[in-house]
């Protein structure tokens, strides 16, 4: 009885070993090892490219910091784009790849308007500019 007992411990741990090894791992999902969001680049219908932080993720748009400002990107505007293994089409991304797109985000949880406004005092912008 003794001996059966301390075969499926040892099983146990072994599976619990197993399962610490196996698997994806923080180490390789960049957007998990930085204290910001994921880059992203959109290319825009109307032939401009944005490129920069992934600030946050709504049911509309995109919000992005680029070198020294923060901008706004309507799903409408977006012809293509990517994100850390991430391929973005036309149109408005579905439903789980939103959610997979807001936990890359630095505001996964959305910004605020109070936040917004301490994010355009940082970069001296009046407004969020919105991308054409």
């Amino acid at each position: 009885m003794h001996s059966r007992r301390a075969l499926l411990c040892v099983g146990v741990l072994a599976l619990q070993v197993a399962g610490c090894s196996m698997g994806p791992k923080v180490a390789d999902w960049a957007p998990a090892a930085q204290a910001q969001g994921a880059n992203i680049s959109l290319d825009l219908r109307g032939g401009q490219k944005v490129y920069g932080e992934l600030l946050a993720v709504d049911s509309t748009q995109f919000l992005v910091r680029e070198p020294g400002r923060i901008v706004r990107v309507s799903f409408d505007a977006v012809g293509s784009g990517e994100s850390f293994r991430t391929q973005i089409v036309a149109g408005v991304p579905g439903r789980e790849l939103r959610r997979q797109l807001r936990l890359m985000s630095r505001y996964p949880q959305g910004v605020s308007p109070e936040l917004e406004h301490e994010l355009l005092l940082a970069y001296g912008q009046d407004a969020v500019l919105t991308a054409p």
